[in-house]
């Protein structure tokens, strides 16, 4: 019967038998070989799976067959189809492919039931424990029965076994009826390190397994030495470069001084004004020799964990002000333009004010350095999440990247503006990056060539406690 409509027209159409196309797209997705070979052993039909495993071009079906017949891992079977042609289904054969896995382990694997009682052993659980027999003597035994025969045998090599066997069998029971997954490590009284870890399939099924980690422990005990002895080293090297810089402090501020009173002519005219400008050179090349002595100083102090932090309010406003003054002379040195650009309200920075001073002339000495002809602005900025940033920038010729990602590193050493000799010592930057560490905060770095740098000092918001300070400019 048929609807006015053609529905059941339609229906029947549904209803009709798939075309071969359908057929062949449908045992393209089985996970077996699947194919009809003709009784000269041609080849009638295949899926995608026989042409994946039949791998070998222009080789006959029957030969393929034959093949894949031989290998362990494949299971075959074979179906007549119409007295002339058979049906032929390969599979991975999964329990064979597992077993040969796992049997290929190194760390011995037993698998229990809820009841407790062995269901299956790995090679090398049988090679450790090679008392107990074969998989055949062992399923259905208990793993306290197992124990307790392990336990007589001897082939256990920790000493309760013989000190206190039942203490042993009572402790490694209530170990492995803990539902939890555990790992734990054993050393064994030959030196050997054994990691055991117990997990959960989810029907209940108990894994045990037992690996022999003494390469990996040996590792980690050089390992573990080699820091000692870089500790000491570098203790050593801190203790030596701290002493070094107070010695030679020293005789620099001397130097300094007395160049200071030779250039302001204190005790009378020199005479030559050629003698102002040597006494100013001394004292120029002293005070740079006395920053890179300060700088050693404090990355020795650094490397050595000994950075304190005398923190107290700061008013910045009255800081910055006093260190753009104190580097004005540097920056038209280096025909630089300074500006300081503060907001209406300062907040205040609980700080070290030496540390801060100490950051705001590397990063501004820095900027100098590489813009001459160029500004240098120092501007503060308290973000929305409450903390301050204090950001040095400048327009120069910006830095590369992959100069970039590297500064800050101690005693790397970036180019100068000719790009002919190292810019200083490469310790300016690491010394801020710990700085601002002591302090919570960061160093963030960006730049973009031919347009210039930006550094900025990032602390956090508990570093900015109120109240504020009005700018008085």
């Amino acid at each position: 019967m048929s609807s006015s409509d053609g529905s059941g027209d339609q229906g029947a159409d549904d209803l009709a038998p798939p075309t071969a196309v359908r057929f062949d797209e449908i045992l393209d997705r089985v996970i077996e070989a699947v194919a009809v070979i003709g009784p000269s052993g041609d080849l009638l039909y295949a899926n995608a799976v026989w042409h994946r495993l039949a791998d070998r071009a222009g080789e006959p079906a029957a030969a393929t067959l034959a093949r894949l017949e031989a290998l362990p891992h494949f299971a075959v079977r074979s179906y007549p189809a119409d007295g002339r042609a058979r049906l032929v289904l390969v599979r991975h054969d999964e329990a064979h492919v597992l077993r040969e896995a796992i049997d290929h382990l190194d760390s011995t694997l037993a698998i229990y039931d809820k009841a407790e009682r062995f269901c299956y052993g790995n090679a090398a659980f049988h090679r450790r424990y090679a008392h107990h027999g074969d998989d055949s003597e062992l399923i259905g035994r208990t793993f306290e029965e197992l124990l307790r025969a392990t336990v007589a045998a001897g082939q256990l090599p920790e000493p309760q076994t013989s000190t206190d066997p039942e203490g042993y069998v009572r402790r490694r029971l209530a170990e492995f009826r803990d539902w939890r997954q555990t790992d734990s490590e054993r050393l064994l009284p030959s030196g050997q390190w054994d990691l055991l870890r117990t997990r959960f399939t989810p029907s209940g099924l108990r894994l045990t397994m037992r690996t022999d980690i003494s390469a990996q422990k040996r590792t980690q005990d050089e390992l573990r030495r080699a820091m000692e002895r870089l500790e000491v080293e570098g203790a050593a090297r801190a203790r030596f470069v701290a002493s070094l810089s107070h010695d030679l402090r020293t005789p620099l501020s001397a130097v300094l001084g007395y160049a200071e009173l030779i250039e302001t002519e204190v005790m009378g005219p020199l005479g030559s004004s050629k003698y102002h400008e040597y006494a100013a050179l001394i004292r120029q090349s002293g005070s740079q020799l006395l920053q890179l002595v300060e700088g050693l100083l404090e990355m020795s102090r650094s490397e050595a964990g000994r950075g304190e932090l005398a923190a107290e309010p700061v008013d910045l406003s009255a800081l910055l002000r006093a260190e753009v003054l104190a580097i004005e002379a540097q920056a038209r040195t280096g025909r630089s333009q300074l500006v300081l650009v503060l907001p209406d309200i300062v907040p205040l920075l609980l700080a070290d004010p030496r540390m801060v001073r100490q950051m705001i002339q590397a990063l501004a000495g820095n900027a100098i350095r590489h813009t001459p002809d160029g500004a240098v602005t120092i501007s503060v900025r308290q973000r929305a999440d409450g903390g301050l940033d204090i950001a040095v920038s400048d327009t120069g010729a910006g830095i590369p990247p992959d100069v970039l990602s590297r500064l800050g590193t101690p005693y790397f050493q970036g180019a100068s503006p000719d790009g002919n000799r190292p810019a200083g010592p490469g310790l300016g930057l690491a010394i801020v990056k710990d700085l601002m560490r002591l302090h919570e905060g960061e160093l963030v770095l960006a730049s973009t060539p031919g347009r210039g740098t930006v550094a900025t000092l990032r602390f956090p918001a508990g570093r900015t406690p109120a109240p504020t300070v009005e700018d008085p400019a």
